[in-house]
């Protein structure tokens, strides 16, 4: 019996040379661009752009992502340290406040309900403090050779555990005003 062989086709980090990215899916004959794609290694903060030609070569070009980090939250009294991407603490207001919903930062989270059963619960997960993703810093939350504690992980942050001040107010059990207004009218209307 002779067995198949399949050669899949990828783009190795051009910076690291650890993270790869399959391009096989867009090696259709036609011209196709894609990215970015960010490498996914632990210190690489390379960017992929590229264009996959007819002919099936590849032509890419690279830029620097933004730093890594780690964001320190707070809903209520329940203080959530969460690893972000695409840096998105260099703008907190804008991405925690005014446009994250709470279910895109808790991925396996299955659903989330405010106080009222609503789904749409945008302000209620106030950001305190960033800081840069470093392998000191993934240490000091990953590692096991010191248990965590909510004193250290404010020390690690330099914070008092409160959130930042922000334009976009607590308000009607979390949710922005304008949206609490809305919903408030469809629950009128039915």
């Amino acid at each position: 019996m002779i067995a198949d062989v399949f050669t899949k086709r990828f783009i190795l980090c051009p910076t690291c040379k650890q993270h790869e990215h399959s391009v096989e899916h867009m090696i259709t004959g036609e011209k196709r661009t894609f990215g970015p794609w960010q490498c996914r290694s632990e210190d690489c903060r390379t960017e992929i752009w590229g264009t996959v030609r007819v002919d099936g070569t590849i032509e890419i070009r690279t830029t620097t992502a933004k730093p890594k980090g780690f964001a320190l939250c707070k809903l209520r009294d329940l203080y959530l340290v969460l690893e972000e991407e695409y840096g998105r603490i260099q703008g907190p207001d804008y991405f925690y406040h005014s446009h994250q919903c709470p279910t895109n930062l808790m991925r396996k989270v299955i659903e989330v309900f405010g106080p009222s059963g609503e789904h749409d619960v945008h302000g209620m997960i106030r950001y305190v403090a960033g800081i840069e993703n470093t392998p000191e810093t993934r240490k000091a939350l990953k590692g096991d050779e010191t248990a965590l504690t909510r004193r250290r992980v404010f020390e690690l942050f330099g914070t008092d555990g409160e959130p930042i001040a922000t334009d976009w107010p607590e308000a009607n059990e979390g949710v922005i005003p304008m949206i609490a207004a809305w919903q408030r009218e469809e629950q009128k209307k039915s």
